[in-house]
């Protein structure tokens, strides 16, 4: 019991460290960019993203993609695609972010 007990202990320290983190990232991104619309600066406080915000914004939100894949449509155009994975108790979901230039275009969620 008390075995259990130890590890119930652990796994919940170590989520909360992880949630921490998170929560100085984006206090950390929020208070150098103190000009975000707070729409935006409630939105990456509660790790929301959405279409028209930037790279650093989603980074902020959501930290780091599983997956980059950079592109480009012409020499002016830069595109990029980011892959943020998740499990769920049924299979692993992905969400596909897209940007143009910097900026979210367009965001697809797909199940596995």
């Amino acid at each position: 019991m008390k075995r259990v007990a130890m590890i119930f202990f652990l796994a919940v320290l170590a989520a909360s460290g992880c949630a921490g983190r998170t929560t100085q990232r984006r206090e950390s991104y929020l208070a150098l960019h103190p000009n975000l619309s707070p729409e935006t600066a409630g939105q990456i406080r509660r790790g929301e993203v959405r279409t028209g915000m930037t790279r650093a914004d989603v980074l902020a939100a959501w930290g780091d993609p599983n997956h980059f894949i950079p592109g480009y449509s012409d020499a002016s155009v830069a595109l990029e695609t980011w892959v943020y994975r998740y499990h769920l108790v049924f299979g692993t979901g992905y969400y596909r972010l897209e940007f143009r230039d910097g900026i979210l275009q367009q965001m697809v969620r797909e199940y596995y």
